[in-house]
């Protein structure tokens, strides 16, 4: 896997092998970074997509609605099955729907939550601002935490911040 995803989560908590934490910073890259096959000391601790917070999941639907989102009240956020596949839905007092799937990152705006799917889109305005505000929050999007390349933030994860350092 290349390490081109490295620079994507700059500030987020690095675990080394004898329990310590630091943050990772533009210093700690050494000057060849992208040739090394391992160019950071330790591994990045992140969270999937599964770990969303309930004001994560909004935030990313109004990215998806993009400006007309700006005042939407948004209802409520459920899980959802569809297809065999868990989704977050956050659901807006307008009576639309953005569903998050949380095996992959796809983002689905639908007018109703119906068994016939009805109109239905894959119509995300910002998706660069979506993966920029989710790798900011240590989401991990390209599969590191499987890849072994970082290791899955629980609650008894210790974190960190820049005042510790």
């Amino acid at each position: 896997m290349k390490n081109t995803y490295i620079p994507f989560y700059l500030g987020q908590e690095v675990r080394v092998d004898n329990g310590e934490h630091y943050v990772l910073q533009p210093q700690h890259f050494p000057s060849n970074w992208k040739d090394l096959t391992r160019p950071i000391y330790g591994q990045l601790v992140l969270r999937t997509l599964y770990d969303l917070t309930e004001q994560e999941c909004v935030d990313v639907a109004r990215l998806a609605y993009g400006e007309d989102a700006k005042d939407m009240e948004y209802e409520k956020v459920s899980d959802y099955e569809t297809d065999d596949k868990k989704t977050k839905v956050v659901q807006f007092s307008e009576g639309n729907y953005i569903l998050i799937y949380l095996d992959e990152l796809m983002i689905e705006n639908r007018d109703g939550l119906n068994e016939d799917i009805g109109y239905c889109h894959y119509d995300v305005h910002n998706m660069a601002l979506i993966v920029s505000y989710l790798t900011g929050r240590g989401i991990d999007l390209f599969g590191l935490i499987e890849a072994g390349l970082a290791v899955r933030k629980t609650p008894k994860t210790v974190t960190v911040t820049e005042d510790d350092e």
